[in-house]
């Protein structure tokens, strides 16, 4: 019975994600303009050593370069695989807003109300197919509040203090301002944690009482 009522739930961030993917494929194949051609035809000519240890201007997005060089090396330079890291980061933005929604919202219809409006999400389709690395960051910055909830867990704090860290590098990566987001995404943990031990500390006050 319980297994059903899960399924309840999350058939429909299964079917969102799956409408997802349908939203997000047309278009892949399209020429390749604007900033996204400047930035094929300015850096991904130069070596992963200099991509990684210079930063030249604001089309230099590190790591989606590296993740469309991967693809386009593995399964052919089009269109459609210079794309394909922005179409997994957004596809996998899905069911990855639904357990962010979950952590803060402790709402399973609020998570799912979340997802779906990502899903349906204009801006996050157009960043999908641009190809510049906008959807990484949406990823990456759903993964790291989602590890933030984790590292308050306490459980396998090393592990997840490690993936906190590689998601914070490769945010960075992208575009070097959102570093920001970071120091955002620090100042909430810490602020957490301040309020987790002043609920234990009051915890202790009440036992001493007693």
């Amino acid at each position: 019975m319980r297994f059903f009522k899960i399924m309840k739930f999350i058939f429909p961030i299964v079917i969102l994600t799956f409408i997802g993917i349908l939203l997000r494929i047309p278009g892949m194949d399209r020429p390749v303009t604007s900033d996204s051609a400047s930035m094929l035809l300015m850096h991904f000519p130069n070596s992963w050593d200099d991509l990684l240890l210079n930063y030249t201007d604001i089309n230099q997005r590190t790591l989606y370069i590296f993740l469309a060089k991967i693809s386009m090396t593995i399964f052919g330079e089009t269109e459609f695989w210079f794309r394909f890291p922005a179409f997994l980061a957004g596809v996998f933005s899905l069911p990855l807003a639904y357990k962010v929604g979950m952590n803060i919202t402790g709402s399973r219809i609020g998570a799912w109300v979340g997802t779906a409006l990502l899903t349906f999400s204009s801006t996050h389709l157009l960043h999908t197919r641009v190809g510049r690395g906008y959807s990484l960051t949406v990823f990456f910055a759903l993964a790291m509040v989602f590890i933030a909830y984790k590292l308050l867990d306490e459980k396998n704090f090393k592990l997840w203090l490690l993936l906190f860290l590689l998601a914070g590098l490769g945010m960075i990566l992208i575009v070097p301002s959102n570093v920001h987001f970071l120091v955002g995404i620090g100042v909430f943990y810490l602020i957490a944690v301040l309020r987790k031990s002043d609920k234990i500390i009051a915890a202790w006050g009440r036992f001493l009482k007693l």
